[in-house]
């Protein structure tokens, strides 16, 4: 069975620790550990949980990672941390699960999702291969997961895993907790509703349960907190931020992303890697535009850069050096009373989903 080449990173991993130790120390969390790197990787994953017993014969490396530390085994717990839509690394201080798990002298695990960091079913990402990236199928990889470490021998190593699985004492015991943010908090939830049987509890930290097809509230909470005074934000900052994306969707309207054979009329940072020639190119365009406030919002003062007060600050005064050089101010607000009543505040908070970003 061939399994996939796993590259070593742990030299880049520990530069970046570093960094994250210095706002640790500055926000008083316990020191951080030098966790397993790489992991480990199970190789008996199957690749399309929907197929017959038959054809499912195709298996895949999936990576997870464990840390006994804090475990006592028998019947204490195992607390699974059900990875996104990104890398998964270990669990680390910085999350309720570590502070539970000390507490209550629970395993720590964490498994990655599929089709992210180096947890790839296929070869490729083809439309055939995609097909394969579920929901449906990552809460299938989770319980077989769960049965696996649940099957495996204390003090033997298993050799469905790479390197082998050595666990000290058994998990079958133990009550199986779940926890996951964002979208891993809907799949943790959806576990629980789905499997009830393969879990215990699912913590699901900020689980949008109910899917949306157009979720235009994420963008109006992201326009709320670039108003939002005391972590830096302004009506000013968000008034400029809304002119901005009424003024690009106008260019792209016009189109300005149609490049074929002429250069794009955008600023370069603006400008896409290729033409966009359907509305999905074009949604794709907004989207990644978009995602750089609503992550700076989202994840604000939590030892991410930058953070609200740094995207005002660079925004007021990029518009303050437009308006000196640009004879027709007009272009980025309505008219100088509205600019100036945003300004000082007289207006309700605009939000970025208000316009055609």
């Amino acid at each position: 069975m061939p399994k996939l080449q796993h590259a070593n990173h742990a030299s880049s991993f520990r530069h970046g620790q570093h960094h994250v130790q210095q706002i640790t120390d500055l926000l008083g969390w316990p020191e951080l550990v030098d966790p397993p790197v790489n992991g480990s990787y199970y190789n008996d994953a199957v690749d399309d949980h929907s197929a017959s017993v038959a054809a499912a014969t195709r298996r895949w490396s999936q990576r997870f990672y464990v840390d006994e530390r804090f475990w006592c085994g028998g019947a204490c717990p195992v607390f699974l941390l059900i990875g996104g839509e990104g890398p998964q690394g270990p669990p680390t201080p910085r999350l309720l699960l570590w502070h539970l798990a000390r507490k209550h002298s629970a395993l720590m695990l964490a498994i990655e999702h599929r089709f992210y960091g180096e947890s790839r079913p296929t070869d490729s990402l083809t439309v055939s291969s995609l097909r394969l990236l579920t929901s449906g199928q990552a809460l299938a990889d989770i319980v077989r997961f769960i049965g696996y470490v649940s099957s495996v021998e204390p003090g033997v190593p298993d050799g469905s895993s790479s390197p082998p699985l050595l666990l000290k004492r058994g998990a079958a015991r133990g009550a199986w907790v779940a926890f996951g943010g964002s979208y891993a908090g809907a799949l943790t939830a959806w576990l629980k509703l789905k499997y009830p049987w393969a879990v215990t509890a699912a913590v699901a930290s900020s689980a949008p349960v109910y899917p949306l097809f157009d979720f235009r509230q994420y963008a109006q909470v992201t326009g709320s907190a670039l108003a939002y005074s005391p972590i830096g934000g302004s009506q000013a900052c968000l008034g400029v931020l809304h002119a901005g994306a009424e003024e690009l969707a106008v260019a792209v309207s016009g189109g300005a992303l149609a490049l074929r054979s002429r250069r794009c009329p955008l600023p370069a940072a603006l400008c896409p890697c290729t033409s966009a020639e359907t509305r999905l190119d074009t949604a794709a365009y907004y989207s990644s535009i978009l995602a750089q406030f609503q992550s700076v919002a989202q994840f604000n003062q939590q030892g991410r850069f930058p953070d609200v007060a740094d995207v005002c600050e660079v925004t007021l005064s990029a518009w303050k050096w437009r308006l000196e050089l640009d004879d027709k101010p007009a272009r980025l607000a309505p008219n100088r009373e509205d600019r100036a009543a945003r300004a000082e505040g007289q207006q309700q908070p605009l939000d970025l989903a208000q316009g055609h970003v």
